[in-house]
């Protein structure tokens, strides 16, 4: 039987009957599911009456006015238009449902919690803490088990349990560092920040250990909403979390991010004393500058053949480097990456960033 496997839903998100709807959640799909506004099956708050979308077990959605769709690797994305407005007035905001449809004897990438993961996780990180782990879980039945043990690490194993991270990997906003079949260290940009919530309920980023986020230079930006996301779950292993870019954020005095002594980083640092570490994991401020090496004229990266003109250009947006394309794909970090929509793709960089194309390697550093 096929089933829908949730993994971004809002906080607030309740079944017909009522009961609370968390991160990787599986539900039965009989028929057709309807999720969004409305009386469905899957009730999320908030919404306008046309933000509402029916997923079939062959996979076929069909969805109301208000909404926004984008599938990548097997993962449908949806944008759903709120009631709620931005403060200015001029848009509504939109509210993110992640999801497939797999079958339902495909392994649940749900960290397993159980009496021996929970206690294993308070142990101290590494290698050998993760083998007793692998031996624990396996035991148990739970097929993370085979998966820290290096019996299931092919490609296709990858982006199963990836699951929603994997798209985000693919277009860029997301980097990933492995360490037996888990993630050691993530980094998040921009539209990836709903991500966050969902660390703690995932097998692969219940361990992680470093958090590098790299926020879009939109004015708005709330760092004490954004970081509070990781208070969501408990993340045992996490020892340091890096906000990049933090003094550009002074830079434009619309946006609220904490670089400034009166910010929002005061507010969101106490809150990560709450994610069930062995110790409180440092908060680090990345000060890349305000510097304005690109100043505000578009820099083109490539030499397209023929003369032709670039589809790929840089520019400093309030001192982050912020990368536009029209190309279909590009290599970022040593990993080819895809988009399905190029003229949506932006990416906020960070120093030590490599972005490749046309054989020519550029790295963000420094002015």
């Amino acid at each position: 039987m096929s089933v829908l496997e949730l993994f971004e839903v809002p906080e607030g998100t309740r079944l017909a009957d009522g009961a609370l709807v968390r991160p990787f959640d599986r539900l039965p799909l009989r028929g057709p599911l309807r999720l969004g506004a409305g009386e469905g099956a899957v009730r999320v708050p908030g919404l306008r009456p046309e933000a509402w979308c029916e997923v079939a077990a062959d996979r076929r959605l069909r969805c109301g006015a208000e909404v926004q769709v984008a599938k990548t690797g097997g993962v449908s994305r949806l944008e759903l238009t709120s009631d709620r407005r931005t403060p200015d007035g001029r848009f509504a905001l939109r509210v993110i449902v992640a999801f497939r449809v797999v079958d339902d004897a495909a392994p649940s990438v749900a960290w397993p919690d159980t009496p021996k993961s929970r206690l294993l996780a308070a142990a101290v990180p590494g290698v050998e803490t993760l083998t007793v782990l692998a031996d624990a879980l396996t035991e148990e039945g739970e097929p993370l088990g085979p998966r820290l043990s290096g019996l299931a690490a092919t490609e296709a194993d990858d982006a199963h349990w990836l699951a929603h991270l994997g798209p985000l990997v693919d277009g860029g906003v997301a980097d990933v560092t492995w360490s037996r079949g888990v993630v050691e260290a993530l980094t998040l940009r921009g539209e990836a920040v709903e991500a966050l919530r969902t660390l703690s309920a995932h097998a692969l980023t219940h361990l992680v250990q470093r958090l590098d986020f790299v926020p879009f230079p939109v004015a708005g930006f709330d760092a004490a909403w954004a970081l509070g996301g990781l208070a969501s779950g408990a993340l045992p292993w996490l020892t340091t979390v890096r906000v990049h870019h933090a003094e550009a954020w002074g830079f434009n005095g619309a946006v609220r991010l904490a670089a400034r002594p009166d910010g929002a980083l005061r507010a969101a640092a106490p809150r990560l004393t709450e994610l069930g570490a062995r110790a409180s994991p440092e908060l680090v401020v990345a000060s890349e500058g305000r510097r304005e090496p690109l100043g505000y004229r578009p820099v083109v990266l490539g030499r397209p053949p023929g003369g032709a003109k670039g589809t790929t250009t840089l520019r400093s947006v309030f001192g982050v480097p912020l990368l536009q394309s029209r190309d279909g794909e590009l290599t970022l970090n040593g990993r080819l990456r895809h988009r399905a929509e190029p003229a949506n793709w932006r990416l906020a960089l960070k120093e030590g960033d490599v972005i490749e194309l046309d054989g020519i390697a550029y790295a963000v550093e420094p002015a």
